[in-house]
């Protein structure tokens, strides 16, 4: 079995985890009793899984991994384009669920701090949630909706072009598994900015390969996106760095490769067992 995040954790202040439902968590509580093997995604789930009733014994971390190869492949839509967004703007990026875990505001209201820095700004924000509204409220309230850009949902296609032209990619969550489309900016070569918190500090290489802030802090965000926003040299020493870290460490081959070695490991020891079995 393997947990990604929302079917072990739980935060009760966001509604957040199968397990806030009684039922779910006991059906959860059985099925880990059951299981050979429990992997999860990152270490700091690893207290996630004790508590949703998993054995240390059999807990394996395996990090999730992407195609490195979709990040070297030539761009198929001209998604920016249609929103008037040209090379002369500096774009950061939000890309995943509007969902309240994500912290989404967070990056509105420092955005509301870049653009009066970074004149040449633009903030995308694309995906679906049920924050959508409340984001788009708040753009207008700081009067931003000129600079901050709604999508909502993108294709593959579109979510890679937008990964390779953005110049930050920023994900403030509160709580989160081992998210992909961070490994992914990283893998365009992209600076990006998270929260110290979770799977973040496994990832990211603080002041190397992306940096990393204090949760729930929009004023910390602003001044991350500035500062390198205002350094190009640094932005690009830590792009050639994310950039080798997510092939040395998140090659979805090196993953695959690690869960074949579970499933030989599980079946040998089913073999070996029913072989003493037959013996007896």
């Amino acid at each position: 079995m393997t947990s990604h995040g929302w079917d072990i954790q739980k935060d009760k202040s966001i509604g957040y985890g199968v397990r806030l439902n009684k039922v779910f968590d006991v059906f959860t509580r059985l099925t880990l009793k059951f299981v050979d093997v429990h992997v999860v995604v990152s270490r700091s789930m690893i207290k996630d899984a004790i508590e949703a009733g998993s054995d240390l014994s059999k807990l394996r971390i395996i990090y999730n991994g992407i195609d490195v190869m979709k990040a070297l492949s030539p761009m198929k839509t001209s998604i920016l384009d249609q929103y008037k967004i040209t090379e002369d703007d500096f774009i950061i990026l939000y890309l995943g669920r509007l969902h309240p875990k994500k912290r989404p505001e967070d990056v509105v209201k420092a955005f509301a701090i870049v653009a009066q820095r970074i004149s040449n700004a633009k903030l995308v924000i694309a995906g679906k949630g049920i924050e959508e509204k409340k984001l788009k409220k708040l753009a207008a309230e700081l009067n931003l909706e000129d600079k901050v850009i709604f999508t909502g949902f993108v294709s593959d296609d579109e979510k890679w072009d937008l990964l390779k032209r953005c110049d930050i990619f920023v994900l403030p969550s509160i709580i989160e598994g081992h998210p992909i489309t961070l490994i992914e900016a990283m893998a365009c070569g992209k600076p990006v900015i998270a929260t110290n918190v979770g799977p973040f500090p496994e990832i990211i290489k603080d002041g190397e390969t992306g940096i990393l802030v204090p949760a729930c802090s929009p004023g910390h965000l602003a001044d991350a996106i500035i500062n390198l926003a205002q350094d190009n040299e640094r932005r690009i020493k830590m792009e050639e760095r994310a950039r080798e870290d997510v092939k040395n460490r998140f090659d979805i081959n090196k993953t695959v490769g690690y869960y074949l070695k579970i499933y030989e490991d599980v079946i040998g020891q089913r073999m070996r067992k029913m072989m003493r079995i037959n013996k007896d």
